[in-house]
């Protein structure tokens, strides 16, 4: 029997509006490019990140682009679901367009660099 795990992902463009996905259909039931990071509490460089990440969110709440931030250290599912997607070090980012994941990034970076990801990997 294969187990199915569902994570509630906190979309951060400017709402509180959350959606829960189910691991088994990731990433083909994200409609919409995304971009995931994956994070945790106790993490320096993602506490550095986040504010980052949420500069960028903002700036492009005008974009098709949905942007979640996903802490690993919330429950034994999120930490599943970062192994699903491979993450071994955080921060992690993740990039999804037309329903693949087409590109990820380990490590901190600066809002130059994210949004130059964006640009070259979403559309």
């Amino acid at each position: 029997m294969r187990k199915v795990l569902f994570l509630t992902l906190i979309f951060l463009c400017g709402c509180n509006y959350t959606t829960t996905l189910n691991v088994e259909t990731i990433p083909s039931s994200i409609q919409i490019p995304c971009v995931i990071d994956f994070s945790a509490t106790y993490c320096g460089w993602c506490k550095k990140y986040k504010p980052v990440f949420d500069v960028v969110s903002e700036q492009m709440k005008d974009k098709d682009i949905h942007f979640y931030y996903m802490n690993t250290s919330e429950s034994d599912q999120a930490y599943n679901l970062s192994e699903t997607f491979d993450i071994s070090s955080i921060p992690a980012t993740i990039f999804i367009d037309k329903n693949k994941i087409v590109h990820k990034v380990v490590g901190y970076m600066g809002e130059g660099t994210l949004k130059s990801n964006i640009k070259d990997y979403i559309r």
